[in-house]
C-alpha cells in the first residue's frame, strides 16, 4: 500500500526507507546512494526537486529519505526511486521504487 503524506510533512526513518544487504544477507553501506522523487502525471514521470538527494542513516545499511514534503509537491501520486553504486567500479543500480501520495490539509 502506498503511503500518504501531507504537504509540509518532514520525512523520517518511519516513512521512506531501504535496507542494503550483501549476498550473505548482511547490511552494508554502498559506495554511493541517493534517491530521487518523481511525480506520476498523465503517465509521464517528472522529477521533483533535486536529482541526487542524500539519505540519512542511523544504522549500517539502513537509509531513509529525510526531505520535507514541500509545497513543490502538488496534490497527487509520486514515487521515490533509490539508486546505489555498490563499489567505486560498479554500475549504478535502481534498487527500489516506493510509491506515495501527497495531499493538502483539506483534501484527504
Amino acid at each position: 500500500m502506498a503511503r500518504a503524506f501531507q504537504v509540509n510533512h518532514q520525512l523520517t526513518s518511519q516513512d521512506l526507507s531501504v535496507t542494503i544487504q550483501d549476498q550473505n544477507g548482511l547490511n552494508f553501506n554502498p559506495y554511493a546512494i541517493f534517491y530521487v522523487f518523481y511525480g506520476k502525471g498523465d503517465g509521464v514521470p517528472y522529477r521533483v526537486g533535486l536529482g541526487d538527494n542524500q539519505p540519512a542513516s542511523d544504522t549500517e545499511g539502513v537509509f531513509y529519505a529525510n526531505n520535507k514534503i514541500s509545497s513543490s509537491f502538488l496534490k497527487g501520486d509520486y514515487y521515490c526511486e533509490w539508486v546505489i553504486r555498490r563499489t567505486d567500479s560498479s554500475p549504478f543500480e535502481i534498487i527500489a521504487r516506493q510509491e506515495f501520495t501527497v495531499y493538502s490539509e483539506n483534501s484527504y
